[in-house]
């Protein structure tokens, strides 16, 4: 069993970029934000305010909470079967932590 890996702020705002196959630049762009504060955020040397944080949770797909505790909210994360049973399933913030681990991890 493979131990899961927490990554912090920047590295997940990082990977996510990079996944997504985009510059700091165009980040910035895309969020209206400059790309110095794109950077910064990146290396971890300051946070994103929470409008920004907004935005790159609506960006990226994921929850604020995520990127900034690594915690997974369980909100969605049961659907049902046909026969009326509630089946699990892993939330998108589950999919994409997982990814991530995998691709960089």
């Amino acid at each position: 069993m493979k131990a899961r890996c927490k990554m912090d702020i920047g590295e997940k705002l990082k990977n996510l970029r990079i996944k997504k196959g985009k510059t700091l630049k165009g980040i910035g762009s895309d969020l209206d934000v400059s790309m110095n504060s794109v950077y910064r955020w990146e290396k971890n040397i300051t946070k994103p305010r929470q409008s920004s944080l907004t935005k790159l949770a609506n960006y990226y797909g994921v929850s604020p909470n995520w990127i900034l505790s690594g915690r997974i909210e369980e909100e969605n994360v049961s659907e049902y079967k046909s026969n009326g049973q509630k089946k699990k399933r892993r939330s998108s913030n589950q999919d994409i932590e997982q990814e991530l681990l995998l691709s960089f991890g």
